[in-house]
């Protein structure tokens, strides 16, 4: 229990970090797609609708990473819970999303991927 402590907290920030990194960067790619919206095709309704979950899926990334960091600093185990939690769940969003990419190109892209 003595080693535990420290490696638990070392990799849960670095997985804190990466996360923060990772929500930073979809956030600065969705600020990117806002203000070159014209780089994208197709209806306007879809790429908002697209830009917006993106914006929402970033902030919650960044929120979740920010619970995780803050939650090691102070050694709250409530906010190591949540950031754990958060990272499930974007774990199972994103392998969910991964798999609808891999299987369905077509639907999305209308045959041109």
């Amino acid at each position: 229990g003595y080693i535990m402590k420290p490696l638990i907290k070392w990799f849960t920030g670095i997985g804190a970090l990466l996360m923060l990194l990772i929500g930073v960067g979809i956030l600065a790619i969705t600020i990117y797609g806002f203000i070159n919206s014209s780089i994208f095709l197709g209806d306007a309704n879809i790429k908002n609708t697209v830009l917006y979950i993106m914006l929402t899926v970033s902030l919650a990334i960044i929120v979740g990473s920010a619970l995780g960091i803050y939650g090691i600093c102070k050694e709250k185990a409530k906010m190591i819970c949540a950031f754990q939690i958060i990272v499930i769940v974007f774990l199972v969003i994103f392998i969910g999303v991964a798999i609808g990419l891999t299987f369905l190109p077509n639907a999305f892209f209308n045959g041109d991927c």
